[in-house]
């Protein structure tokens, strides 16, 4: 919406201490979505240890947090840091069974869900699950 900047990847902050991240990247970050309303961001679950300095960017309204390999699942980032993201819209890719353990905490949060369903009836039970959830707001 409005003045909105696409995709900004930040999986190299995986591999920095928060010290070196503030110091060395944050500013460029800042530079790179001033002037925009909206940016979306992407990062990695081995990153949660970043979210809290990219929550404080005002401009990043929109986190998609992925899963890695040999890190804790996306859900449980999301889950561990749901203060942090609170003001912001996550983007989460579930696997069918995290989607169907996520109803508390899509109920209290903005998010959108990326969910590769199998069939068509497993589309549909996916999406009517999530409608639900949106009724009793």
């Amino acid at each position: 919406p409005g003045n909105s900047a696409g995709h900004i990847s930040e999986d190299a902050s995986c591999m920095l201490s928060k010290d070196m991240y503030r110091e060395l990247f944050l500013p460029a970050l800042k530079k790179s979505v001033d002037g925009y309303s909206h940016v979306m961001l992407h990062t990695h679950s081995l990153g949660a240890k970043m979210l809290d300095i990219f929550a404080e960017v005002e401009n990043i309204s929109t986190i998609e947090l992925s899963s890695d390999p040999n890190a804790p699942r996306a859900v449980q980032v999301w889950r561990d840091n749901e203060k942090i993201l609170k003001d912001k819209v996550t983007v989460i890719a579930p696997t069918k069974d995290e989607l169907f353990s996520m109803k508390d905490i899509i109920s209290r949060n903005r998010s959108i869900i990326w969910y590769y369903a199998r069939t068509r009836e497993e589309a549909e039970e996916a999406i009517k699950f999530v409608r639900d959830i949106n009724k009793n707001r």
